[in-house]
């Protein structure tokens, strides 16, 4: 912030002042000497404060102002209503990481990976309908990364595999928002109103279909997506797969999707 830098530039301002006066006792009779001392100070003194005071009072304002930032996000605000313990988690580890110097940009890419395992937890609670509004709004975001040449969309589809990265500039805006809503959502309906998780059972019927059909055109390539990847193209076809896999399911009734995607949630 301007204004840290412009306090600190201040003090150093005043104490190269306080100690140019206690040395130079004539300032009159040795004005030029107490004008060189004092700017030879001020100089000595800022080039030190920029290396270890201003930084560290950059990152304690951070850590203070950061979790009002944070709520303003819709899946936070649940988190923090329903899921307590695990926000002070989380916000404690987001404060101290930009106490020891990470970005707030570097932080905040951590922080939606970390609470990735949150939702994937809460997913096999929620409703039907919640679980297939929340791959909806996953799969628009694997499409539009997709279309870059990387592998974003395999980090974003498996966090847990992969070293964090901001999505936030290759997303939409709307379909960030939509992406946020639905997370909220999920914590939501998971806390206040929450389904027992289906059982293999009662979806088996369900994904033994799709799975065969997609093992069918996919060969042996279909075995990829059960085990991490490294390569550029292994990822890619696995996200390719993974997309198809949703598509198929988004596809039937909500009352065959929804347990579905739920019970999907519990193998992860």
């Amino acid at each position: 912030m301007i204004w840290i830098d412009a306090g600190v530039g201040s003090l150093c301002g005043a104490l190269a002042w306080l100690i140019a006066n206690l040395v130079v006792r004539e300032r009159k009779a040795n004005k030029t000497r107490y004008q060189l001392l004092a700017i030879l100070l001020f100089s000595i003194i800022f080039a030190i404060s920029k290396v270890w005071l201003t930084p560290k009072l950059h990152s304690l304002y951070a850590a203070a102002t950061i979790e009002k930032e944070i709520l303003k996000a819709p899946p936070w605000q649940a988190l923090r209503t329903h899921d307590p313990a695990s926000y002070h988690l989380l916000i404690t580890s987001v404060k101290a990481q930009i106490q020891q110097g990470k970005s707030v940009k570097e932080v905040v890419t951590e922080t939606r990976n970390r609470i990735a395992p949150i939702i994937l937890k809460r997913m096999p609670n929620t409703h039907d309908d919640i679980a297939v509004n929340y791959m909806r709004t996953n799969l628009d975001e694997l499409k539009e990364l997709m279309a870059d040449p990387d592998d974003y969309c395999y980090r974003f589809l498996f966090p847990e595999y992969a070293e964090p990265v901001n999505f936030i500039p290759r997303l939409k805006k709307e379909t960030i928002q939509r992406d946020l809503d639905a997370l909220a959502s999920v914590i939501r309906t998971s806390a206040t109103s929450p389904l027992p998780a289906p059982t293999e059972a009662q979806v088996q019927p369900t994904l033994a279909r799709e799975f065969t059909s997609l093992a069918h055109k996919y060969g042996a390539d279909w075995e990829l997506i059960n085990a991490p990847q490294q390569t550029l193209q292994a990822r890619r076809k696995v996200c390719t797969m993974s997309m198809e896999m949703f598509e198929s399911l988004l596809a039937l009734p909500p009352e065959q999707s929804g347990p579905a995607l739920r019970y999907l949630m519990t193998l992860r």
